[in-house]
C-alpha cells in the first residue's frame, strides 16, 4: 500500500500554536453571544457579522475567537475547546476586562 498523503500544518501550528497536540476527530457546534453586538471570527476567518452565532461546525479542537464591535470599539479574543459531537455555549460581554 501506498503511504498515507502528508498533513498540512495549520494556521495555528505554521505559528508554533498548540505543536504536538493532536486534535481530536470529528465536529462540534458554537454558539456564541455578546453584549455589546460583535462580528465573529474564528482562526482568523470571519464567519458572523453579527453575534449571535448559533451551532456553527467547527472541526474538535481548540480555536480562537475574535468579537469586534467596531462602533463601540470593543474588541475580545477567546479561547474555545470544541468537542467531537459536542456542543459549546459561550456568552461574552465585551465591556468587561
Amino acid at each position: 500500500q501506498p503511504p498515507p498523503p502528508p498533513v498540512q500544518a495549520s494556521k495555528a501550528s505554521k505559528a508554533g500554536v498548540g505543536v504536538g497536540v493532536v486534535a481530536p476527530a470529528g465536529i462540534g457546534r458554537l454558539s456564541i453571544s455578546s453584549e455589546p453586538w460583535a462580528r465573529v471570527s474564528v482562526d482568523g476567518v470571519v464567519v458572523a457579522t453579527e453575534t449571535p452565532l448559533m451551532a456553527f461546525p467547527l472541526k474538535a479542537g481548540r480555536h480562537q475567537v475574535r468579537l469586534e464591535n467596531p462602533a463601540a470599539g470593543l474588541t475580545k479574543t477567546v479561547t474555545v475547546d470544541i468537542a467531537a459531537d459536542g456542543h459549546t455555549r459561550r456568552f461574552v460581554d465585551l465591556a468587561k476586562p
